[in-house]
C-alpha cells in the first residue's frame, strides 16, 4: 500500500513539472500553440516601408579649389534648426558667438564638432582646406590652415 501512495504521488509530481514545462515553451512562442510544418526561421527585417536611407545629393563631395570670399564671408540666421544631440564644448570653454574674420581655436577642429555630413542641414560643400564645425547652437565655416571663420549660420541647431 505504500508503495501504491509512493508511485501515485511520485506519477502526480511528473505530470505537473510536465504542465509547467509545457505552458512555458508555449509562453515562449508567444501564447500560441504550434503549427505543424510552419516552424522556419524568422525572416530578414528591411526597415520601414516608405522611408528610404539618406544619401548624400550629388556633387556633394566635389569642393571648390579655393575660398571665394566674396560668396562665404556672410553671418547667417538659419531657416531651419536641427536637434542633433547635447553639444559639449572643450574643457575650459564657454559658450560665445563668432563672426566671420575671427581665429577659432585648434580645439574645435576635433572630429567630434566637425559636420562631415554638412549636407543633412543644407548647409554649402566647403572649399578644399575648409569644413564645417558645430559650436554650440551654429555651424562655422572654418579654414583648418589658419582657424579663420569664414562663414557663420547661427542658430541651426537646438
Amino acid at each position: 500500500m505504500t508503495r501504491a501512495w509512493t508511485l501515485l504521488l511520485l506519477a502526480g509530481a511528473l505530470s505537473a513539472t510536465a504542465a509547467v514545462a509545457a505552458q512555458e515553451h508555449e509562453h515562449a512562442r508567444g501564447g500560441h500553440p504550434p503549427v505543424a510544418g510552419r516552424e522556419h526561421a524568422p525572416e530578414p527585417f528591411h526597415g520601414p516601408r516608405g522611408h528610404h536611407p539618406v544619401t548624400p545629393p550629388p556633387g556633394w563631395d566635389r569642393r571648390p579649389a579655393r575660398i571665394d570670399r566674396d560668396h562665404f564671408n556672410h553671418n547667417f540666421r538659419a531657416h531651419r534648426r536641427y536637434g542633433v544631440g547635447p553639444y559639449l564644448p572643450p574643457p575650459g570653454w564657454a559658450e560665445r558667438t563668432w563672426y566671420v574674420g575671427e581665429l577659432l581655436p585648434e580645439a574645435f577642429f576635433a572630429p567630434e564638432y566637425r559636420l562631415g555630413d554638412y549636407w543633412l542641414f543644407n548647409l554649402e560643400t566647403p572649399p578644399v582646406g575648409c569644413e564645417w564645425v558645430r559650436y554650440g547652437h551654429d555651424a562655422l565655416l572654418v579654414d583648418l590652415a589658419t582657424g579663420r571663420v569664414e562663414q557663420a549660420v547661427y542658430g541651426l541647431f537646438f
